[in-house]
């Protein structure tokens, strides 16, 4: 994942700022287990028992801008 982030201090109180995530638009997923799967028969995994594991996809891309006043 490639992201960018830019900010330019206008004057004491006020700067301006942008951000992107992910600007290649990357598709990729993360995956993980809830518990430890060494304690799960293995008639229970032939039968279909999947339910420990999870995959999340990743962000997309994203863009963002703003101002920040500091007082």
């Amino acid at each position: 994942m490639f992201n960018l982030h830019a900010s330019y201090q206008i004057n004491k109180t006020f700067q301006i700022y942008a951000r992107a995530d992910n600007i290649f638009d990357n598709r990729y997923a993360t995956y993980g287990t809830f518990f430890d799967t060494g304690a799960i028969l293995i008639s229970q995994w032939r039968r279909g028992f999947h339910g420990s594991t999870f995959r999340q996809p990743a962000r997309p891309r994203a863009f963002y801008a703003g101002l920040r006043a500091t007082f």
